[in-house]
């Protein structure tokens, strides 16, 4: 009765080079004692360690803290080395003078060197607060620019952020390599774009990025809550509740990030037929789902109105037709992906509504066949069309909701359907300015991921080299043609067969697994 036993064990493993790894187990039982293991680890070799760095998604968090040491020594060094470039931050000043010394509140006349205040009132907010930061009050009639290494180190800062919460998109995805993480710091353009000339886009895609990752946050917790209920016995009731409750409050989270971001630039907006069919995938199990929905996107519109609040209550139609001008013509000149058309076909209505038209039909295409793939799958294959048909129907309580089968998403599907829906926008977009590289740039480690399948678990290492090979030579490119100035004809033409090859192989090898 009182005799204790042991037992010895050893294993060996071996890694994905080809190297052994020793790992020996010794394991002891005593009588009213828990099992105790010891393990004794041999150190990896220095060769799976760069293979490691090279292909395991784990390995991110290594090497994105390693490049992000680096990025900020050489965005300090840029800082130090070149002058700031004036594109539009001193108009900004202006325009933000003209309301704060002047008092005009009326949209369409307030005007900067560079042209009238054409962005929504967030983006106001933000900037009148860097002119506040970097005014020099103790000179006469200054007006913002004074001490612009101020602003500098904001955006700078701004610039790490997103990179930081990029890499981490790229871990909650699980399948990018960390190589091709890489990327995330390898523009040139992208950093003159932060710390040099400090434009209003970097806000806008730091919040999109933001609301990107509060999506894929809903689905996370709401399986640990109704897991978490199973384990102790709860009624099912009741942890479905708490799950549908917490994805609400979750999604009013997205929604204000998702509004804010509109309210510093329009561009945010490319993003809504994703940001829509993901809260309503997400939130539709949940009760009086229409009822949900519809003060899910009132507080978002009544979040607009806040903002430009001081702005509305002067003149609203001089608000809204300003800051949201859907149809403001662009200058051919600084079109980066349209200089090989002709000007008068560029400057033309058939033009633009020819855009918006290949748009729409694209984002249906990647809606039918990728995005609500998953839950057409779980119902015998029906038709988008019956599928969207039947959740109006039981939406308005017509069916039992039991008559549709509607699995989980997971985040790296939220994420495909938020970076295809942006870059299907940017693809089609009718004018793609320098700045603009910004709206999509966080997201080409994902784009290539999802294009190239990384996720391919029988990929041998021949594969996955020539994977990493082709996302280098693809980005290569890619940033050559941001950088060329002025435009030229081969680079736009280049840049639109680029962005449009990643999408059709987004398409093509991307499989959802949920």
């Amino acid at each position: 009765m009182g005799k204790s036993k042991h037992e010895t064990t050893e294993n060996v493993a071996v890694g994905k080079n080809g190297h052994k790894e020793a790992l020996k187990t010794l394991k002891a039982t005593n009588q009213g004692e828990n099992e105790k293991e010891i393990k004794l680890v041999e150190m990896p070799s220095f060769k799976l360690l760069i293979y490691n760095c090279m292909f395991s998604s784990e390995y991110i968090f290594f090497t994105s803290f390693l490049l992000i040491v680096l990025e900020s020594y050489i965005l300090n060094k840029i800082i130090a080395t070149f002058e700031y470039t004036n594109i539009d931050y001193k108009a900004y000043m202006e325009q933000i003078l003209m309301v704060t010394k002047f008092h005009n509140y009326k949209y369409d006349t307030i005007f900067g060197d560079t042209g009238p205040l054409v962005y929504p009132a967030g983006h106001f907010w933000i900037f009148k607060f860097l002119k506040d930061l970097t005014i020099n009050w103790k000179i006469e009639n200054a007006f913002g620019i004074e001490r612009i290494s101020e602003g500098q180190v904001v955006f700078k800062a701004l610039y790490l952020v997103t990179t930081v919460l990029s890499f981490a998109a790229c871990v909650i995805t699980g399948n990018v390599y960390p190589a091709i993480t890489a990327v995330l710091v390898l523009s040139k353009r992208l950093h003159s774009i932060y710390v040099l000339r400090l434009f209003n886009d970097c806000f806008t895609t730091i919040l999109m990025v933001c609301t990107a990752l509060f999506l894929c946050l809903i689905p996370s917790i709401s399986s640990m809550i109704i897991e978490d209920g199973k384990a102790n016995n709860l009624n099912e009731e009741f942890y479905l509740d708490d799950a549908s409750n917490f994805s609400l409050l979750v999604s009013f989270i997205v929604v204000f990030m998702y509004s804010s971001s509109v309210s510093v630039k329009m561009n945010a907006l490319l993003y809504f037929p994703a940001i829509l069919l993901i809260l309503s995938w997400l939130n539709f199990k949940g009760k009086k789902f229409l009822l949900r929905m519809s003060v899910l996107i009132a507080f978002g519109v009544a979040l607009q109105f806040l903002v430009a609040y001081p702005f509305i209550r002067e003149d609203m139609k001089a608000y809204f037709s300003t800051a949201f001008n859907f149809s403001r013509k662009f200058e051919y000149i600084w079109s980066v992906n349209w200089q090989f058309i002709p000007r008068d076909v560029f400057e033309s209505d058939i033009f633009s509504k020819t855009l918006l038209i290949l748009q729409v039909t694209t984002l249906w295409v990647f809606l039918n066949g990728k995005w609500l793939k998953p839950l057409r799958s779980a119902n015998k294959n029906i038709s988008t069309t019956e599928l969207l048909t039947i959740m109006i129907k039981i939406s308005l309580g017509l069916e039992k909701q039991s008559f549709l089968n509607l699995p989980e998403l997971n985040s790296a599907h939220i994420l495909y359907i938020m970076t295809t829906c942006n870059y299907i926008g940017v693809i089609f977009c009718r004018s793609l300015h320098y700045q603009f590289l910004s709206w999509y740039h966080w997201s080409i480690p994902l784009l290539l991921s999802f294009g190239l399948n990384t996720a391919n678990p029988i990929d041998k290492l021949k594969n996955k080299l020539i994977k990493i090979f082709f996302a280098f030579c693809w980005y290569a490119l890619h940033e050559i043609c941001w950088n060329i100035y002025m435009p030229k004809w081969w680079s736009s033409l280049l840049l639109v067969a680029l962005n449009s090859l990643l999408l059709v192989l987004n398409f093509i090898n991307y499989q959802p697994e949920l």
